[in-house]
Order: structure tokens, then C-alpha cells, then sequence
């Protein structure tokens, strides 16, 4: 008796330890799943916005943290899964407000960072400039791809990169000594008119006034935009601006969807993916229809969800649903949207804050 007890205790303790090493728990195998579990990874809940446009330059404490922080209060109370910036964070090419895009660049995302939940970010048109500031925004947003996918509970995310297209962008000047002089100059006098010390040595050691170096910077930049308003820069911004999916990330988009085995997908993007009517002007991106085709042939369910028009929208078309969100100041109004998918299907909230007066 004693030794069938001894064998059976070996027995018990040997098969305990073969489950320690398969990865098994004492409760239940890894791989089996509660119904409360699924239940849960069913659901998603993200918060999303877009289109602060800060520049203090242009317009000072126009967006300051007590506004963005209504955001963040509103998405930890609502428990969201993670966040996402659709961009226009800054103004570039906005008048006076390359002057300290970064630096509004900078601060959006720093206080969008207090939320409790994950940030990611979608590359958008004024939000970069140049090969600089587009390294920079990698740098800021911590998005060292600008397209890019991940799983999140039952549910496959895309955020894809509509400005330059293919994740590259062009350098301001190239092959123009003209203009790369003249940008040269500008961007000294921009940065001497931010550094108090930098500018007194430059004032001292060239007889000048610091009147003087600010009609300098504006002679510049005038120039400089003049510049850009001909050939192929103009060409540059004006590819940026309307949007556009190249063949490399068409076939990564294409591979990507065929890889992942989740069923419900979600797409997030700067500039809609859908041809749309807007206020303001025809948004209609280069390959949408090869967007479009690769979404339908990947048998997904997918949801598709993009700032930049400034206005709200919805619309189902061949089996996609596509949002539209609003920019964040709107009147007395700060706007952003929740995005629920449950058991029900995928909902778009349109939140507003009235602002305190």
C-alpha cells in the first residue's frame, strides 16, 4: 500500500510539473477562454481626436492644457481601450505659425500623453513640413512608422499614412540652391528670435536691431514662399494636401489584412479614405480605389475613421463604414468622438464640451 501511494504521489507531482512546463496554470489551460473573457475582448471602446490646430504664434492661448485636458478627463472616465490623434496638431504653412509648429507639436502631445490609456498617432499634412520636422514628429509622437497596424482585444487596428503616401517625405529645396539659401536665412532668424541670447550676440556683433532681424525674417519668408509657390515644391504641398496611398503601402495594406486573422477591423487615417463632398473643398485621395478594393477583397468587416474636412459624417459603402470626425474647437464647443463596437456593431459618439465662458 505504502508504495502504490509513493507511486501514485511521483505520478501527480511529475504530471503537475509537465503542465508548469507547457505553460498550463493550475485552474485552467492558457489557451482555454472564459465566456466572461469573450465577452470582453468582443468590445472596444476608443477614443479619438483630431484637428486642435495649435499655433501661438497666430493665435495665442487660442488651445491650452485645461482644454485638452477635457479630453483626457472625459476618455479615463469612460475607461477607453487606447486613443488616437488623427493630427493637424500644428499649423504649418499657416501664415506665422511655422514659427513654432514644433514647439505646438510638442505641447499637443504632451498633454494628450496624461490620458491613462495607450496614445497612437496618424501623420498628418500640417502637422510636418519638411524631412526635419517629419523626423521630428516620429520623435514626439514616438510613431516610428508612419503606417502601422496592431492587435487589440478581438479587433486588427490600422493606422495608415495619407500625407506622404509612402512614408517618405521629399526635402524642402531639393535640387534649388535658391531656395535652400533662402531657407537657410529664414530659419536663422526664426531661431534667433526665439533664443534672447543667441539674438543679443547677433544684434551686437552686427550693429543691428532686433527690429531689424524681424523685418529680415519676413522679407525671408516671403520670399521663401514664393518659392514654393512655383514647380515642384508647390507640386510637394499640393500632393500632401490631397491625399494619397503609393504602391508600397497598397501592398503592405493588401498583406497586412491577409495576415491577420482577426475578422473586425478598424482604419484610421488623416484623410478620408472614401471620395467626399466637404464644405470646404473635394476630398479624394490618389488610389482610393485601390484602397477600396483591397478592403472588399479581404472579406474583413471593416470601419474606417478620418479627420482633416472638419466636419462630422457617416457613410456605408460596399459593406465599409466610414466617420468622419470634427476638428476639436468649434465655436464655443470643444469636439471628439468615442468609438464603441460591440455585439451591436461599431457606433460613432460625437462628444461636445460646451466651453466655460
Amino acid at each position: 500500500m505504502l508504495v502504490f501511494v509513493c507511486l501514485f504521489l511521483m505520478g501527480y507531482l511529475f504530471s503537475r510539473e509537465a503542465k508548469k512546463k507547457n505553460g498550463e496554470v493550475a485552474i485552467r489551460n492558457n489557451n482555454e477562454v472564459t465566456k466572461e473573457e469573450i465577452i470582453v475582448n468582443d468590445k472596444i471602446k476608443i477614443g479619438v481626436i483630431t484637428d486642435i490646430h495649435r499655433c501661438e504664434a497666430r493665435s495665442p492661448g487660442k488651445v491650452v492644457s485645461s482644454q485638452l485636458q477635457s479630453f483626457v478627463d472625459d476618455v479615463d472616465e469612460r475607461d477607453v481601450d487606447f486613443n488616437v490623434d488623427l493630427g493637424d496638431n500644428a499649423r504649418y504653412r499657416m501664415q506665422k505659425c511655422n514659427d513654432d509648429a514644433q514647439e505646438d507639436l510638442k505641447f499637443v502631445v504632451e498633454n494628450l500623453s496624461l490620458a491613462k490609456a495607450p496614445f497612437y498617432h496618424a501623420l498628418s499634412d500640417h502637422d510636418i513640413d519638411d524631412v526635419e520636422s517629419f523626423e521630428k514628429w516620429k520623435k514626439v509622437t514616438n510613431t516610428p512608422k508612419s503606417f502601422y497596424s496592431l492587435d487589440v482585444k478581438d479587433f486588427h487596428v490600422i493606422v495608415l499614412d495619407t500625407v506622404s503616401g509612402d512614408g517618405v517625405v521629399s526635402p524642402v529645396c531639393v535640387n534649388n540652391p535658391i531656395c535652400q539659401k533662402v531657407k537657410q536665412e529664414l530659419d536663422l532668424r526664426v531661431g534667433l528670435l526665439k533664443d534672447d541670447s543667441a539674438l543679443a550676440t547677433y544684434i551686437n556683433k552686427r550693429a543691428v536691431t532686433k527690429e531689424a532681424v524681424e523685418r529680415e525674417k519676413m522679407y525671408y519668408e516671403k520670399r521663401f514662399e514664393t518659392i514654393r509657390a512655383t514647380g515642384k515644391e508647390l507640386a510637394l504641398i499640393e500632393r500632401r494636401d490631397k491625399g494619397s496611398i503609393l504602391q508600397n503601402q497598397l501592398e503592405w495594406l493588401e498583406n497586412d489584412l491577409s495576415s491577420t486573422d482577426k475578422d473586425k477591423v478598424i482604419v484610421f487615417s488623416d484623410h478620408p479614405l472614401f471620395r467626399y463632398q466637404g464644405k470646404r473643398k473635394l476630398y479624394d485621395i490618389v488610389n482610393r480605389e485601390k484602397v477600396a478594393q483591397i478592403f472588399k477583397e479581404s472579406g474583413k468587416e471593416i470601419v474606417s475613421v478620418s479627420g482633416e474636412t472638419h466636419e462630422w459624417y457617416e457613410e456605408e459603402i460596399e459593406g465599409v463604414r466610414y466617420y468622419l470626425v470634427g476638428l476639436f474647437n468649434n465655436k464655443d464647443r470643444h469636439n471628439w468622438a468615442i468609438l464603441d463596437w460591440d455585439s451591436n456593431g461599431p457606433r460613432l459618439e460625437h462628444v461636445k464640451k460646451v466651453v466655460a465662458l
